[in-house]
């Protein structure tokens, strides 16, 4: 299951203060606590889903990392924790995109998180350590397995899913 928005499970905006995070969240831990919902599942894994996401928040540096993805983490950390660090940021993005390309690979993959972020042909060749010529020839066959034509439209299907993401509070299907 891929994780929700921290802050849209406890229902408070990027720029909450602590005491506004922990309010919150207290909130939903009596709401949703084992004891008062005896045997709900679904209660059960609302209260864990909170806790997690206050464990986050109420923690300034797990709360920092989390609001500083940068595409340079790619470079400097490896494409693993940088895809952990944008999946916290935009958590169903990658299932929204792989829902519209089934097919979509690794890279592809990079290429829209790299584009969601905003960075050009120059700073995703630089990323992704190739050549700018295969970044454009990368950009053209994802464009083509999508079924898009120009330049544009590309940044216009990453905006979409990003649009679709944030504005969604389902949760995935498990893998």
């Amino acid at each position: 299951m891929a994780k929700r928005d921290y802050y849209e499970v406890l229902g408070v905006e990027k720029s909450a203060s602590e005491a506004e995070i922990k309010k919150a969240y207290r909130k939903l831990a009596i709401q949703y606590h084992p004891d008062k919902n005896p045997g709900d599942k679904e209660a059960e894994e609302k209260f864990k889903e909170a806790a997690e996401a206050y464990s986050v928040l109420s923690d300034k540096d797990k709360r920092q990392e989390l609001e500083t993805i940068t595409p340079s983490m790619l470079q400097k950390d490896g494409e693993s924790k940088f895809r952990q660090c944008f999946e916290l940021l935009y958590p169903l993005f990658l299932h929204r995109l792989r829902e519209k390309v089934p097919s979509i690979t690794r890279r592809e993959e990079l290429l829209s998180m790299l584009i969601a972020l905003k960075q050009n042909n120059k700073e995703i060749a630089e990323l992704l350590a190739i050549a700018p010529r295969s970044v454009l020839m990368l950009r053209h066959r994802f464009r083509q397995k999508i079924g898009m034509e120009t330049e544009f439209s590309l940044e216009n299907f990453i905006e979409e899913i990003l649009r679709i993401t944030k504005s969604s509070g389902e949760m995935p299907e498990a893998d």
